[in-house]
């Protein structure tokens, strides 16, 4: 299994950073004050979940996901998350090189802004305590970018619950709806995140990691 996640890794890597790269490029400009400056930028370890639907059905995919937090010296922060995922992937000693198997299915990038704090820190680590998001921007591959402090009707169509097992949509959801869903990682209050200071890494927060697009 650990040498599968090395490969996975190693095949996507430059995709997935490219990704991380162009969506985080003016992220700072979304913060409280337009002028804020950034204090700290942190990345989680990469997360894989993989699912197998056969025999029932010939469907079987992969999603790497990473997080991100950038924090700014108006006491606000940006958590970006960012997922690929693929299906029919094929690897293993039978598959030649460069003749695997994985066929894209989009990529999910999500943004959210709200007041951070620092608390316990020490020359090596220190712990974030980022408090309820107060906005949220989405962009999916094929699909209307979501920005809950710009609601549109077309955003609002966008958020239709989809059931994947019928592939039927449910009613659109509005602004406070479509925010309240997607705060699950603070449904206890204020998350706090550790932060290891002297490699800029944390854990990834399990609540956020994707896994279905």
């Amino acid at each position: 299994m650990k040498k599968l996640h090395k490969i996975l890794v190693a095949v996507f890597m430059a995709a997935l950073v490219a990704v991380i790269a162009l969506f985080a490029v003016g992220c700072g400009e979304t913060t409280t004050a337009k002028s804020a400056k950034l204090t700290g930028v942190y990345n989680s370890d990469k997360k894989i979940v993989y699912q197998n639907f056969q025999p029932t059905y010939n469907y079987y995919y992969f999603i790497i996901s990473q997080q991100m937090i950038e924090t700014y010296d108006d006491g606000t922060y940006c958590l970006t998350v960012t997922a690929v995922m693929y299906s029919n992937v094929k690897f293993g000693p039978d598959v030649p090189a460069n003749e695997y198997t994985a066929n894209e299915q989009g990529t999910l990038n999500v943004k959210y802004y709200g007041k951070c704090k620092e608390t316990d820190k020490t020359a090596d680590d220190t712990t974030l305590v980022l408090s309820k998001p107060t906005r949220i921007v989405s962009s999916k591959k094929g699909s209307t970018y979501i920005d809950t402090d710009r609601w549109t009707a077309a955003m609002a169509d966008t958020t239709r619950p989809t059931d994947p097992s019928t592939g039927e949509k449910g009613d659109a959801l509005t602004k406070a709806e479509y925010l309240e869903a997607q705060l699950k990682a603070w449904e206890e209050g204020d998350l706090e995140i550790y932060t290891i200071l002297t490699t800029a890494t944390f854990e990834a927060v399990s609540a956020l990691i994707v896994s279905y697009m």
